[in-house]
């Protein structure tokens, strides 16, 4: 009775102790249509998406402020994926830095940047697939300007480009997989949580029970 009430309290023990979510990114995407294309192979109409990837080392999308210093890519697809430009954005690297992503108490958001926008990229941080990223210039959220721009004229634009400052045209944030070395550009944003640690505390009492823990098997071996 004694050994099962000990293997008892041991159990509840750890599954009181309090769990802390790790930092993780979040990302807010923006869909639409391609106008103004003068890229070969992605015609108007097609669908196209703008994702900005954001971390400020929080663990929820619930009051949050994410500014442009804490913008660590953005990724333009088109065709669901088919084709896309990935920009691994350094905040230092931005040209215009106006507006956060910010969200409510329930994770909503509430604001979106007004202009953000590169230009000219440094040719490191780009990545693309059946589009050539030599050559890419600049790339813009500011509801203004056609989004994406190359140096030998190739360039295209989202039809309803004018709400990219509305915060009810972008998905509320969701937990990114990763950051941008590892993303994965092409297709849908894949499902993913913080992953849940243990904190300082809870890491102390988990190593004394196991310490208590070992005692009773050392005195139960000598009796």
């Amino acid at each position: 009775m004694l050994k099962r009430a000990a293997h008892l309290v041991a159990i509840a023990s750890l599954a009181s102790l309090p769990v802390a979510a790790t930092a993780a990114p979040y990302a807010i995407t923006f869909t639409d249509t391609v106008v103004q294309s003068a890229i070969p192979l992605i015609a108007n109409g097609t669908s196209a998406t703008l994702t900005l990837v954001v971390d400020n080392g929080g663990t929820t999308a619930a009051s949050q402020n994410w500014d442009s210093t804490t913008l660590q890519c953005a990724i333009f697809r088109f065709a669901g994926g088919a084709y896309y430009v990935a920009i691994n954005t350094p905040a230092t690297h931005l040209t215009s830095t106006s507006g956060s992503v910010v969200t409510d108490a329930s994770g909503a958001l509430t604001a979106v940047p007004s202009a953000w926008y590169e230009g000219p990229t440094v040719s490191a941080d780009r990545v693309a697939t059946n589009i050539t990223s030599a050559g890419f210039d600049y790339w813009y959220d500011n509801s203004a300007n056609n989004v994406i721009f190359w140096n030998n004229g190739y360039e295209l634009g989202f039809s309803q480009v004018g709400t990219e400052s509305s915060p009810g045209s972008w998905s509320n944030p969701a937990p990114a997989p990763g950051l941008c070395a590892s993303y994965p550009y092409g297709g849908k944003l894949a499902s993913s949580v913080a992953v849940p640690t243990l904190d300082a505390t809870s890491l102390g009492l988990l190593a004394s029970l196991v310490g208590l823990l070992g005692a009773w098997v050392g005195l139960r071996r000598q009796a």
